[in-house]
């Protein structure tokens, strides 16, 4: 009787170092995943920030590149302004004048 006590208590012992390695592994699977999701999400907040700074550098050289049109665009409401762009680049001139070539 003693006998098949400790053979019962063996036998219950057993499964149990399998339990504690499934645990283990278990564990191990879920940190390793963690660990790969934080480094992805990681990833894509870098990603994102570098477009971001280049999205910001673009809004900045657009935003001088309007500044310099609305400065063009203010001097060509200008009337004398008009006529030099006429007789410079289309070579217009002026009824009764002459037109000199370059």
């Amino acid at each position: 009787m003693a006998d098949e006590a400790r053979e019962t208590n063996i036998r219950r012992k057993r499964p149990q170092p399998k339990r504690n390695t499934i645990v283990f592994w278990a564990q191990i699977i879920v940190v390793v995943l963690g660990a790969f999701l934080i480094l992805r999400t990681g990833y894509e907040i870098y990603v994102i920030k570098q477009q971001q700074q280049q999205l910001e550098l673009q809004i900045k050289d657009l935003k001088e590149r309007n500044e310099l049109l609305e400065q063009e665009r203010q001097r060509l409401q200008d009337p004398k302004s008009i006529e030099d762009v006429a007789r410079e680049e289309l070579g217009l001139v002026k009824p009764g004048e002459v037109p000199y070539v370059k």
